[in-house]
């Protein structure tokens, strides 16, 4: 059991990952479909003090993490590497806190990858968003979302694809989208 705490302990020292000095979690502080507590911008990083910090929500279980794969910067890494805390029940989200614990509407602690494909068009703009892989590859990391939780965030890949013509119905764009459909409109 020594050789295990001593491995986890030199992979603690020895990490890679720097976390960014400071992440305002802009959409992982409101969500529309979970109640969360209200969180300043200012108290959302891991390394700032906040003792009156009172999520909504309870962990009940604990699971073997430390050496889940994540692709929080693109890069493969083992989630030890990223959680700013290593000796908990469950990880930590490496972008700060977001005003709820545990899963949340999420299947797994950690990492909870997802595939999305911008629908897009020069004319009409965004159009739609679809959950599945086709089109151009944009983006591999972290996803600043709604649901994401301390304990479970969304890792996406994201794609799009540009059409001339759609038949369909043109949606309003998510706002914790906006920032990877300005990326497209100036490509």
């Amino acid at each position: 059991m020594w050789e295990f705490a001593a491995a986890v302990m030199i992979c603690y020292v020895l990490r890679r990952y720097k976390t960014q000095r400071y992440s305002t979690q802009k959409f992982s502080r409101k969500c529309d479909y979970m109640e969360k507590t209200s969180l300043a911008p200012l108290k959302v990083p891991w390394n700032v003090k906040y003792d009156e910090y009172n999520p909504m929500g309870e962990i009940n279980e604990a699971t073997f993490w430390w050496f889940n794969i994540t692709r929080i910067d693109g890069g493969m890494r083992f989630l030890f590497e990223v959680s700013p805390y290593i000796f908990r029940k469950v990880p930590f989200n490496p972008f700060g806190r977001t005003g709820v614990v545990g899963k949340g509407l999420f299947q797994h602690f950690g990492p909870n990858n997802m595939v999305l494909t911008i629908i897009w068009s020069k004319t009409l703009g965004f159009l739609r968003l679809v959950y599945l892989k086709k089109g151009k590859f944009l983006y591999h990391g972290y996803l600043d979302h709604p649901m994401n939780t301390d304990n479970a965030w969304v890792e996406a890949t994201i794609y799009y694809l540009e059409v001339q013509e759609y038949p369909g119905i043109k949606e309003e764009c998510p706002e914790w989208l906006t920032t990877f459909v300005k990326t497209i409109s100036t490509t």
